[in-house]
């Protein structure tokens, strides 16, 4: 029996390179910003579902 069952379809994915000051203050307690070559970078992921 199938309870559930999903496609992604159309996916569309922009990364955007950004200050991490920008961030710093959503970043959960403990945690911290990770890096990629130096730069902080923040995804936006569009689909359909």
């Amino acid at each position: 029996m199938t309870f559930l069952t999903a496609e992604w379809r159309k996916l569309l994915m922009a990364n955007y390179i950004v200050p991490p000051e920008l961030l710093k203050p959503f970043v959960p307690w403990g945690t911290e910003l990770d890096l990629w070559q130096g730069r902080c970078y923040v995804s936006l992921v569009g689909f359909m579902f």
